[in-house]
């Protein structure tokens, strides 16, 4: 939340600091996420990231990473950039993308069968 700097122009003016601005931000990256989970059998995850950074930037080496249930086994991943990998030590999916451009978005879509029950997702 935004200070509007009420109450603080005496000071400011007094101390000759430049009044406080609101900044609003956007996100360097846009996550969009749909999870789909099937009768206690499997567990489809879709990732879309969009940048969202000045024309003429680009980021290289990206990681998303997602949480899957610890009971997981034999990942399938595609993915339109970038390769995908599994780290069954954390209960996660790493998305590396090696070089990300302004303007692109980019989509991975993962399967893992569930080998107990997908309601053991880790919070986070």
């Amino acid at each position: 939340m935004c200070d509007t700097g009420i109450g603080r122009a005496a000071w400011t003016h007094l101390l000759n600091i430049p009044a406080l601005r609101c900044l609003q931000a956007k996100p360097l990256f846009w996550v969009e996420s749909v999870i789909e989970k099937y009768a206690h059998s499997r567990v489809e995850y879709m990732i879309k990231v969009k940048s969202q950074f000045k024309k003429q930037s680009t980021a290289n080496n990206v990681e998303v990473e997602f949480p899957v249930p610890p009971d997981a086994d034999s990942p399938k991943f595609k993915t339109t950039a970038g390769s995908a990998k599994w780290l069954p030590q954390k209960s996660v999916a790493l998305w590396t993308i090696k070089s990300f451009q302004v303007g692109h978005d980019f989509l991975s879509l993962s399967e893992f069968p569930a080998l107990l029950r997908t309601e053991n997702f880790p919070r986070r």
